[in-house]
């Protein structure tokens, strides 16, 4: 009988100290393309990447040029659990903002924006 009760007071120590750290927003780690980034070629790929998983369902990725959205792109459900990725034609030659959007699986929202150029 004591080994189940010290089991459950494990379990809930573990969730008190890990819950409010999984109760944070996810923070990107890395991208594809890097901020400033210049992009050549007919094909763009968009990544990025977080400290945590991210619910790719609440998730967005717009392409803006200036203040007006280019495209929303749908971030695809089947990459890894802490990424988001789209992709599609480049935009025509300018400069551009990638803005993602994104919500963590305890529903912390995050938003950031990455600068870059299509020669």
């Amino acid at each position: 009988m004591r080994l189940p009760r010290r089991l459950a007071l494990g379990a809930t120590l573990c969730l008190l100290l890990v819950g409010p750290a999984m109760a944070k927003p996810p923070a990107m780690v890395d991208s594809t393309p890097k901020a400033h980034a210049i992009i050549r070629g007919p094909h763009a790929s968009y990544v990025v990447r977080f400290d945590s998983p991210v619910n790719h369902r609440e998730s967005r990725i717009q392409i803006l040029r200036g203040d007006q959205v280019y495209a929303n792109l749908p971030a695809l459900a089947d990459s890894a659990v802490d990424v988001l990725f789209a992709g599609g034609p480049a935009p025509p030659p300018g400069q551009y903002t990638l803005r993602w959007t994104t919500v963590s699986i305890s529903g912390e929202a995050a938003t950031g924006d990455i600068p870059f150029t299509v020669e």
